[in-house]
Order: structure tokens, then sequence, then C-alpha cells
């Protein structure tokens, strides 16, 4: 075996084994992805519309309809625009989040069976390149199948409403590229940050990585949130009247993603290159995930004091936890 630590051949030679090992499991899981948001996406679609589509009929008869939403569907669809767009933004958001995270745990799915493990542990490739091109494999692989499900769940949307009720269209695509704040960043972000972290408890779990990581991921979410609690508990009303400014918003939102992404990431590298067929949890990379919440843990308590001490105070506060599927107001 060559020992050195990328070879460009012989990584293309890996990365399509992989793609061909993952793509009918991948496609699999965007069916039943797609049927999901479909459903979603057509519910929620309908029961936001269903009063007004009730009096569809006396208003093209040109009858009055009570409703006060019908001047501004009528509007909407005069103008080719969806006040559900904003609200199918956020539900596509909740279900990329957990897509990316299923991806992530099967990371190191040959971990189930001891021949399989010992024999991806054996194959004549570096461990820089047996990291990067599965990590790079199921990440694209992911992201591929998950734009291809949400596009065509939000086409079905559409072409649900458009064919029950063909008076009128009510529904339009979602314009995803067109900038008027659908938050993809954010969401790439933060689904790329899952697949990280799930990638990384994959290495530490054989059997089960999904549910264990999600309990490990739900249970230290819970403590940093009762620590955060506590601390600004401690300080209302005072701190209420000091809102953080958006520009250091999007620095936490960004950077703790950022930095989660990177921290997992090579983290599960050195648990990969230094892998046995029973994962250890006596190691540095371990004493390092407990640092890192240790680290949380106390940002989590300071971050509140610091915003009383560093940001003005104004009369009226800022709601803590704005809802992202509103719109923004002018």
């Amino acid at each position: 075996m060559n020992t050195s630590h990328f070879h460009p051949a012989r990584f293309r030679a890996f990365v399509r084994k992989d793609f061909r090992e993952h793509l009918a499991p991948a496609l699999g899981a965007g069916l039943i992805l797609y049927l999901a948001m479909a459903t979603a996406f057509v519910w929620f679609d309908l029961r936001a519309k269903s009063r007004f589509l009730q009096e569809l009929p006396a208003s093209v008869n040109g009858g009055e309809a009570p409703n006060p939403l019908r001047d501004l569907i009528m509007e909407e669809a005069l103008q080719g625009t969806d006040q559900q767009w904003y609200a199918i933004g956020t539900l596509t958001t909740l279900f990329f989040c957990p897509f990316m995270a299923f991806a992530g745990s099967r990371f190191l799915r040959e971990s189930r069976r001891r021949r399989g493990y010992a024999r991806f542990l054996t194959l004549p490739v570096s461990p820089a390149e047996r990291f990067a091109g599965r990590a790079l494999c199921l990440l694209l692989l992911s992201l591929a199948v998950f734009c291809c499900s949400t596009l065509l769940a939000d086409l079905t949307r559409v072409g649900v409403t458009r064919w029950m009720y063909p008076e009128i269209a009510l529904s339009f695509p979602v314009p995803w590229w067109s900038g008027e704040g659908y938050f993809l960043p954010e969401m790439f972000l933060c689904g790329i940050a899952f697949h990280a972290l799930f990638v990384l408890g994959s290495t530490y779990w054989p059997h089960g990585p999904f549910r264990k990581t999600a309990g490990a991921y739900l249970l230290s979410a819970s403590l940093l949130a009762t620590a955060y609690i506590i601390s600004v508990s401690s300080l209302q009303p005072e701190y209420g009247h000091h809102p953080m400014p958006g520009n250091w918003q999007a620095f936490w939102l960004y950077g703790v993603n950022a930095f989660c992404i990177l921290f997992c990431y090579a983290l599960a590298y050195f648990r990969l290159k230094h892998a046995a067929l029973l994962p250890s949890w006596n190691d540095r990379t371990t004493r390092a995930v407990l640092v890192a919440f240790a680290l949380a843990l106390v940002l989590c308590v300071a971050v509140p004091h610091y915003n009383i001490r560093h940001f003005p105070y104004h009369p009226t506060p800022a709601p803590p936890f704005p809802f992202m599927g509103l719109p923004p107001q002018d």
C-alpha cells in the first residue's frame, strides 16, 4: 500500500466506489423524504388557504366574500407571489437538519458488522483519503438528494392546489435563489453542522449511532439551555432591555456552526485515523469534546452578563427568540 497521505488517482477511485455503494440508499431516503415533505407542504398550503378556497366560487361569480384575507390573497395571486413562501422555507429547514443528521450517522455503517468494518479499515487508501472520500461523498450526495426532493415537493404542492382549484392560481413555486430572505445560507450551515456532529457520533457508537447521538445532543442542548435560562433569569427584567444587535447575532449563528463543523470533522478524522475494531472512549478526542462542552456552558452563563455590560439600554425590549418563518417587517 502506498503510504503517502493523499494520491489523487487513488482518491478518485475510492470516491467512485463509495458513491456507487451509497447511491441506492440515498435515493431510497430521498423518496421517503419527498413523500413526507410533499405531504407536509400540501397540507400546510391547503390549510392556510382553506377558508378562502371555500369562498372561491362566490368570489369568481362576483359575490362578496367575508374573508379578510381575500384581497391579500387575490393581490398575491395576480402578482405571482405566495404568502406561504416563508412558512415553506421554515418547514424545509425543519426537514433539512434531521435529514443531514441521519446522513452523517451512516458515516461508519460498516461498524455494525466486525468483518465489514475490518475490511473498510484495511482498504488500500490512506486515512486522509478514507475520511475525505467518505465525508465528501455523503455530504454532496445528501445535499443533492435533499435539494431535488425539496424542489419536487414544492412543485407537487403547487400542482395539487392548481389541480383542485383550477379557477385561479393561488400557489407558486418558492423562488429559493431570489435573495428575498429565505435564510438558505443559515439553513445549509446548520445542516452541515448537524452532519459533522453525527459523523463524529458514528465513530463512538457502532450500533444505533443516530439514536444515541441524537440523545446525547438533546441532553447536552438541554443542559446548555438550562444554564442560559438560569443566567437570564438572574438578570431579569434588566436583561430584556439590552438586546444583542443583529450583527452580533449573526456572528454567533455563523461562528458557532462553523466551529462545530471544523471541530467535529477534525475529531472524526483523528478517531478514524486511529480506529480499532472496538471504539475507545478513553482518548484525547473525548477529552476535547468535554472541554468544548465546558466552554459552551461558560458562554451560556457569561453571554447575558456581557450583553448588559456592553450593549445600550432600550426601553422597549426586542423579542428574545424571533420566529424565522415570519417575513421581514418594513
